[in-house]
């Protein structure tokens, strides 16, 4: 079954990336993701992969859409998928947009997109919530999931019937690396104190019964182990091999066709390259 991963640039920075680019034809993931971040161009990033490429597709994860003219874009998807045989997915995003202006508005700009660019152009579009889950399932090759649990997943797809023909449901799932247990720990309790600061996903947090765990952590030194219980169905810290497996076993049955494994890595460029070749021999 398919597995993705996903190369942030402030972990993963370009010079490494195009080491990495080369290889991937050789591994066991079906695409590669570029989260936009600030810093890097992620379009760029998955120029640079499909042109080191002859397999595996190439990502953003996600553009925000409303910084991008749609006509301007549409020329550099029919560079890209001309250059590359069509492997191409352009993940798109609302920002800090929501409710039903985030939904139409997206909508539209894809469907302005897929006219100028064709209507095979690939498009996975970000959601958090039920309604932007749902229309995306209407209009997009896929909706792109992050930090959630399958229970949520679950959620999001419960009653879903009608959807574009091969719709697909993706999901990063973050890992945090370290070769010092404290420090993958606190990178880990760090992520979800910075989601926890955004509202939209406090909320969720609160949902999935994190949420009180993610307040004792912020005023805790030293959080106890049993604050990490509600947060390790969403993310891991120093996972051996088998609890990567099982971990992104449990969103495959929450019915993600695509995970996403989503490495944050603390260490040298070797290191890095190593917790790359570890994680592509846990799906090969």
């Amino acid at each position: 079954m398919d597995t993705g991963l996903a190369l942030r640039s402030e972990v993963f920075e370009p010079s490494l990336i195009r080491k990495i680019a080369p290889k991937l034809d050789e591994q066991s993931f079906a695409s590669v993701w570029f989260p936009d971040v600030a810093g890097f161009d992620s379009l760029e990033l998955v120029a640079l992969t499909l042109g080191a490429t002859s397999r595996i597709t190439a990502a953003t994860g996600v553009l925000r859409f409303h910084e991008h003219d749609p006509a301007h874009m549409a020329r550099r998807v029919i560079t890209l998928n001309s250059a590359s045989s069509g492997r191409l997915i352009l993940g798109v995003g609302t920002g800090a947009m929501h409710g039903g202006e985030a939904v139409k508005g997206v909508r539209s700009w894809v469907e302005s997109l897929r006219k100028l660019a064709g209507a095979e152009t690939k498009v996975f579009v970000a959601a958090l919530r039920k309604s932007m889950f749902t229309a995306a399932s209407l209009y997009a090759d896929g909706a792109l999931l992050n930090f959630c649990s399958p229970q949520h997943v679950l959620h999001l797809r419960e009653n879903l019937r009608q959807a574009r023909k091969g719709f697909l449901t993706a999901c990063y799932i973050k890992l945090f690396y370290s070769r010092k247990e404290f420090a993958a720990r606190r990178m880990f309790f760090d992520e979800f104190l910075k989601y926890d600061s955004y509202p939209h996903y406090h909320k969720l947090f609160e949902e999935l019964g994190a949420a009180e765990s993610i307040q004792r952590i912020k005023s805790s030194e030293n959080p106890s182990r049993d604050l990490e219980e509600p947060l390790l169905s969403i993310a891991r810290y120093n996972p051996d091999k088998e609890e990567v497996r099982e971990l992104v076993d449990e969103f495959r049955r929450s019915g993600v066709e695509l995970p996403i494994v989503y490495p944050y890595v603390e260490g040298d460029a070797d290191y890095k390259l190593e917790v790359i070749k570890e994680l592509s021999q846990i799906f090969g």
